[in-house]
């Protein structure tokens, strides 16, 4: 299996009324990014899975298509997904597209 390209170097959650997630992250690959998928999972007040939706899973998720060139570090911000997010447990890339059209993809399709 590939290494996972991209480095999650900080990730801050700004409580608000619309909880916004904002990511600080590292290419370490050699080659430019066109784009990066990112998951993330957080709980709520009563440490419970936060609201996203139907299901209310915990897990939202957000696409960087700004790019990054090798050894490039990148920032970006997104809603978190719900309402009720109070921490931020685990945020990871799920997918990373090559400019070249390769991919990289945590986990088995």
């Amino acid at each position: 299996m590939n290494t996972c390209p991209i480095e999650i170097v900080n990730c801050n959650l700004a409580l608000s009324a619309k909880p916004k997630i904002h990511l600080y992250y590292h290419n370490k690959s050699d080659s430019k990014i066109r784009s990066i998928h990112f998951l993330w999972y957080g709980i709520n007040s009563e440490n419970k899975p936060a609201d996203n939706g139907v299901e209310d899973t915990g897990v939202s998720g957000g696409i960087d298509e700004k790019g990054l060139h090798p050894n490039e570090y990148g920032n970006n911000t997104w809603f978190s997904g719900g309402k009720t997010m109070k921490k931020v447990v685990a945020v990871w890339p799920s997918e990373v597209i090559y400019a070249d059209g390769r991919w990289w993809h945590a986990g088995r399709y």
